[in-house]
């Protein structure tokens, strides 16, 4: 069996995140009450303001690419009408940290090991939901790779998606590094 590619990080290896992560930010309740703390970035707001108005009428399955913590799961809560989240990311340790935050929800979460250049772990899930679902990869999620793994996880992305689907997608440039300032991409 051929052991899988891991994806090339721009920025460092994802273990040595992980360690700083846990350095600075210790158990999963500290984080809960932490995040809980901060007021809703003008980011979050865009994708929440978008995210209930895309669910006003009907029930969805929200996808998030990139997990992490689940530090979004905070405002995505507060929206009614979505059904299930999926929570994909590529590191284990993440995934463990955010299952342990989760315990504050209510929606159901299920939590997958995946990698977004080929999403063949997410992939018949994803392919059996028959409600509208929005994909979403936020806080420069897909900043940290390669252009050549940028295109293979838009890819693969886009090959689940069916045409009631939505993708929203928060981009770092430039201008956010000098000026703070997200800019905010959505498909649909």
């Amino acid at each position: 069996m051929k052991k899988p590619i891991k994806p090339e990080f721009i920025f460092s290896k994802s273990s040595d995140w992980i360690k700083l992560f846990y350095t600075y930010v210790g158990t999963p309740e500290t984080y809960h009450k932490y995040t809980y703390s901060l007021e809703r970035g003008e980011d979050e707001k865009i994708v929440y303001d978008y995210i209930k108005k895309f669910s006003k009428n009907k029930k969805i399955v929200l996808i998030d690419l990139g997990i992490g913590t689940g530090r979004e799961l905070k405002f995505l809560k507060e929206i009614k009408n979505i059904n299930k989240i999926i929570g994909i990311d590529y590191s284990k340790p993440m995934l463990d940290f955010c299952k342990n935050t989760w315990k504050y929800f209510s929606i159901p979460l299920k939590l997958i090991q995946d990698d977004f250049r080929n999403l063949k772990n997410s992939k018949k899930t994803i392919q059996n939901i028959k409600s509208p679902k929005i994909f979403i990869m936020l806080f420069g999620t897909i900043n940290n790779t390669t252009e050549k793994d940028r295109v293979l996880m838009l890819k693969s992305v886009k090959r689940l998606m069916t045409k009631n689907d939505r993708f929203i997608i928060d981009l770092i440039s430039v201008k956010f590094q000098k000026n703070k300032l997200p800019i905010i991409s959505i498909r649909g």
